[in-house]
């Protein structure tokens, strides 16, 4: 039997000519916010760390990644949106 080596991805979009490549949607801002920002270093600082130990706590990582955010979250940007695009940075490789 041949061995076949193409990739998870490929394998799941063989054969589909129009497939829609699955990743993050942000959603729009509310009208009086703003969608476009840059995550500042700063913020990126404070945000607490997860690294996936039997030790941690992913409920208590979720409520104080909310309240960092929250309490860091610049007036005239969509916090939702801060939150999406600052959620990645919150996990750390097992080290």
């Amino acid at each position: 039997m041949a061995m076949d080596n193409r990739t998870i991805k490929e394998l799941s979009a063989s054969g589909l000519v129009n497939a829609v490549l699955i990743c993050i949607q942000y959603p729009r801002a509310t009208l009086d916010k703003t969608d476009k920002f840059e995550l500042k270093s700063s913020l990126l600082y404070h945000i607490p760390k997860y690294h996936g130990l039997s030790m941690e706590d992913p409920n208590k990582h979720l409520k104080e990644f909310e309240v960092v955010c929250s309490s860091m979250t610049p007036i005239n940007v969509d916090g939702n949106i801060l939150k999406m695009k600052a959620f990645p940075s919150s996990f750390v490789e097992k080290g």
